[in-house]
Parts: C-alpha cells; structure tokens; sequence
C-alpha cells in the first residue's frame, strides 16, 4: 500500500476565468497538490484560458478536469486539447465483465500521452451494481488508468478500498467524495488521490469554501501520522492543526498571489506520493 499521505485535489466549479483562477489559486496556497475543474463538459475556450494562467503562475501544481457526460476517449481528447495534466471521467466504461470501445481507444490515446493522468470510473454509487470492484479496478490500470471510486461511507467503504487496494498492489488508486465517516486510517493508507468537493451553495452562488479544504486536508494528515506512528488520532489531530494554516476568507474577494504557506497541513514531515 502507499507507504505515505494521498495527493488532494479540490474540485472547482469553472464560473468565469476570475474566479476558477482565484479559487484554483487559494487552494493551491492552502497547500492541495492540483485541483480539478468540474463539469468541464462545456466552455472548452473558458477552460483553456483558465489553464494556460493556472499553469503559467503554478507549473508544479496539477491542473485536472471532471466530465459528467463525454467518455473516456473523447474527455481525454478536450483536455489534452487544453493542455490538462490529468482527465476525470464520471462515465462508466470500465467494469468487472468488460472495457467500453470509448476505454479503448482512451487506452491507446494514453500510450502517445504516458504523462497524462486519466482517472476511470469504478464501482461509484450513481453506477449499476459492480459485483466486482477489484476486477474492475484491474481492468482499469492494465488500460493505463487510475481506477476511482467513492461514495460511501463506514465498513462498506473499507472494505471496497481493500479489496481494489488488494487487487493492484501499490498502483495509483483514487477516492472521491466525503471523508467524514471512512476510518481515518484508510484514508492515509489506501487510496493515493483523494477528491474533495470544497463548494457549497449559498444564496444562489456557487463558492470555494477554504474552511472545509483545510478541515479535509488536516484530517487527512492526522491520519498519515496516525498510521506511521500509531498515535490517537486525536493527539494526531492536534498535532497538525498546530501546524495547519488559518482558514482565509471566501473567493468572493480579490486576492493577492502568495505562493507559499508555512505550516500547510501537510508540512509537518509528511511526505507525498507523486501525484
């Protein structure tokens, strides 16, 4: 199993070009390795402007995009289009019994684009019943994909990350959704890319909450140390929250660029995977 904390990725909602870049950049000084852009299904030019900025002011921060709708092949296609470092498809083109014509030809995509990162679909809720994760799970990184999950909560949920865990031995394996009741541990030890939703709806607009990133990614980190020095996790959780940032005001506020926190949740001797 990956011996350190997962890489975190908030998603973003993609409004106008000021604030997915504000919000990108907030999350990025909260210290999240990459962030990706919701429901990027639509607004290619939006999202390339938005990118090409991102990337130009943060090279080593991943910069992904979600699509609720387009396949494998044809997501992949608009984001290298973009210039994406990574590609989420919520689509389910891999299974347990088989891989979509759509998975296929993603897969060969791939192979002319190995930087790439594209996450697959696997065994989510909104999906028909996957007898099989694991299987799935495989399928999905013999076709050059890292095999995502997510959803529910408690034993269930442990016990489907084991068994993916189990089946592609220390291969990247993503995990999207609420972290409030998966066992602290789990979550530091068996997936290797957390997703996090960091928005909430609040009179109509839709806002990057910083409060629920910094909660998240202080969970997170208590958990890592919580596994590697078989602490409580509350005497882990009070270690890091020393050591985590103040919570900064909401995106509906021009900001300045800072480019870096001290005392990020992550920086106190957590090492990352490569993300």
């Amino acid at each position: 199993m990956p011996p350190h904390r997962p890489c975190i990725f908030p998603a973003i909602d993609v409004l106008d070009r000021a604030q997915a870049v504000r919000n990108a950049e907030l999350a990025f000084t909260l210290g999240a390795d990459g962030i990706f852009f919701d429901n990027a299904d639509n607004d290619d030019g939006l999202l390339h402007m938005v990118v090409s900025e991102l990337k130009a002011a943060w090279p080593d921060k991943l910069v992904g995009a979600g699509y609720s709708t387009l396949g494998p092949a044809a997501a992949l296609h608009r984001s290298l289009q973009c210039r994406l470092d990574a590609t989420w498809t919520a689509r389910r083109d891999v299974t347990s019994s088989q891989a979509s014509a759509e998975a296929l030809e993603a897969a060969s995509m791939l192979k002319a684009n190995p930087q790439h990162r594209l996450f697959a679909s696997v065994a989510l809720p909104h999906h028909p019943d996957e007898p099989h994760p694991e299987v799935a799970a495989v399928r999905a990184h013999e076709l050059g994909m890292i095999p995502t999950t997510g959803g529910e909560t408690g034993a269930e949920s442990h016990r489907k990350l084991s068994s993916m865990r189990s089946a592609i031995g220390d291969a990247p394996l993503a995990l999207a959704g609420c972290f409030g009741h998966q066992s602290p541990a789990a979550l530091a030890t068996l997936p290797s890319h957390l997703f996090v939703s960091t928005s909430a709806l609040e009179g109509g607009f839709r806002y990057f909450d910083p409060d629920l990133l910094r909660s998240c990614m202080t969970r997170v980190a208590a958990a890592a140390l919580m596994a590697q020095t078989r602490q409580p996790l509350a005497a882990a959780l009070d270690s890091q929250t020393l050591h985590a940032p103040q919570a900064q005001e909401r995106q509906d506020r021009p900001r300045s660029r800072p480019r870096t926190v001290r005392g990020s949740p992550y920086s106190a001797g957590q090492p990352r995977v490569r993300c």
